[in-house]
């Protein structure tokens, strides 16, 4: 009888652990629509996710907003997820962009010429898609359109009235949200008529016709969140201010969702990086973790900091990340699974990474910031540290006193890249996964963020600017960089190879490395680790 209860159990013990190995492999499979293929969005995203050992499904490149095709194609990205569903079967979790799947894209969301109707129609497929999987975890996000301050050449990913009218259309939004929040002196009204006097009739009415759309198309997705079609939505404040009409419209839509279940619904800051943060979330989910985040932020203004292109201090902004990618924050750091630190600047303000001001030289406050940071690391606390004094690149002056510290391949997660909430959002979806990554991994993570944010963002952007004008000016072609691409992503790795050399010799895993600029402009490229 003894022998065989033993037998009866190992054999339980057996199947037990066949079922949960199979679990395990299928429990792991996450399809993944982003906003567009651009590094950040897509390609570095997945890579963290599969370094953590998920299987990611992502649809082909030309269906994506991309170069060339800046739109995307909505109906063959519906066709592809229909096809892929079937053939995997089973998959435990999608995050998908709704604008992916609305409008084709980001851009498209922007751009678009499209009916009312045929977006309603294409919301409406997220229905069907939940009939025929009852089961399938569906994470999705949708944006408000932008209001950029800058007139400039947008290169097709703005309307073409925003060439010109950009500041028109964003001192008019802020004014008038501005009026409806606090009132207006006599001088600002005078200001919002003038302002309104000097955007031409037909432009007025395409901005404003296209972004009424937008709204409503929001509302209806939150009213799929409401009939329970998603399991979390999260609308993100695509560039912003505390006054425009990108803020307006998220007050609007507060107010739309104000009976919705705030546990599966945010409307929050940013929007490249919630990819990032929803591929967290599921993971997350997937090992039923919730990771515990400390954060800590430098002198001054620390988490009141308003950043450039947000609305809200950045110690909201890092709250609602953390419950975005499925975390919780704690105030105590014996209790956290992960702590971040934030370089934040003295006074509040931000500027671009590539002005004269960003010098080699550490501040106060980031000298402090990297004693905090290696007084956790000797205690071996997971530390992540968040670079926001600078937008659109790393803090010279922090970068090197962490080499000169040797504390670089000592974090967990760095994130200085473009907007303080792309940054932040990223370097979190990317730091809860970490303990799924290996230390090899980890420190090919981190030296793609030290190339991109540090290396090209903050230096080597501008030389590779300056580089293409001279060659501009030599050859008379205008459009150098594209007839000339594979030539610029060479001198552009030749530099990144030199900064690399020079500034990232701690790196341990010690292999090639080289750029791409995919959307054939030097606002991003890709690093490849090889």
């Amino acid at each position: 009888m003894k022998k065989f209860y033993n037998t009866f159990f190992l054999l339980c013990a057996f199947l037990t652990m066949l079922f949960f190995s199979n679990m395990a492999e299928a429990s792991g499979r996450i399809i993944f629509i982003p906003i567009d293929n651009r590094p950040i969005s897509d390609w570095y995203a997945v890579d963290t996710l599969q370094k953590a050992g998920y299987t990611v499904i992502v649809p082909p490149d030309e269906l994506l907003g991309g170069p060339g095709h800046l739109k995307g194609d909505p109906e063959k990205v519906w066709e592809w997820l229909d096809n892929t569903m079937k053939d995997y079967g089973y998959v435990d979790a999608m995050v998908c962009s709704g604008d992916t799947m609305i409008y084709g894209s980001l851009v498209g969301s922007r751009t678009h010429e499209l009916s009312e109707d045929v977006l309603m129609e294409r919301a409406g497929h997220f229905r069907q898609l939940r009939e025929r999987y009852p089961d399938l975890k569906m994470y999705v996000f949708s944006s408000i359109m932008r209001t950029p301050k800058m007139n400039a050449s947008y290169g097709g990913v703005e309307a073409p009235y925003m060439d010109n009218h950009a500041n028109d259309f964003f001192v008019y939004s802020s004014l008038m949200d501005k009026m409806e929040q606090q009132g207006l002196t006599k001088k600002e009204k005078r200001t919002l008529e003038d302002v309104k006097a000097k955007i031409p009739q037909d432009a007025f009415e395409s901005w404003q016709h296209r972004r009424d759309i937008n709204l409503r198309i929001n509302k209806a997705v939150i009213d799929l969140l409401e009939d329970n079609i998603f399991d979390y939505l999260v609308i993100g404040n695509d560039d912003n201010a505390p006054f425009s009409q990108t803020h307006r419209e998220a007050l609007l839509l507060n107010d739309y969702a104000k009976n919705t279940d705030k546990n599966k619904f945010q409307n929050i800051t940013g929007i490249d990086e919630i990819g990032m943060l929803l591929l967290a979330r599921a993971g997350n989910n997937i090992h039923y973790n919730i990771p515990f985040v400390y954060v800590k932020y430098n002198a001054g203004a620390g988490g009141n900091m308003v950043p450039s292109f947000g609305s809200k201090g950045i110690d909201i902004t890092m709250k609602n990340y953390i419950k975005c990618a499925g975390g919780f924050y704690t105030k105590s750091l014996k209790r956290a699974d992960m702590s971040l630190l934030v370089n934040t600047t003295f006074d509040g303000r931000d500027e671009f990474a590539g002005s004269i001001s960003n010098i080699p030289q550490p501040s106060k406050e980031a000298s402090e910031i990297v004693k905090e940071a290696e007084s956790l690391i000797s205690k071996n606390i997971p530390v992540g540290m968040i670079d926001v004094s600078f937008y659109n690149g790393s803090d010279n002056g922090l970068m090197e006193l962490m080499k000169e510290r040797d504390i670089l391949f000592k974090l967990s997660v760095y994130g200085g890249w473009n907007t303080a909430s792309n940054s932040l959002g990223f370097a979190m979806g990317q730091g809860m996964m970490m303990p799924y990554i290996s230390e090899e991994d980890k420190n090919d993570l981190l030296m793609t963020r030290y190339l991109d944010e540090w290396a090209y963002e903050a230096n080597i952007r501008q030389e590779l600017g300056q580089y293409i004008a001279n060659k501009v000016q030599e050859t008379g072609d205008s459009d150098y960089l594209k007839n000339n691409l594979q030539t610029v992503e060479a001198e552009g790795s030749r530099l990144l190879k030199e900064f690399s050399k020079k500034n990232l010799y701690s790196y341990p895993n010690k292999k090639n490395v080289r750029m791409e600029l995919p959307w054939v402009r030097t606002f991003e490229n890709k690093v490849i680790i090889e």
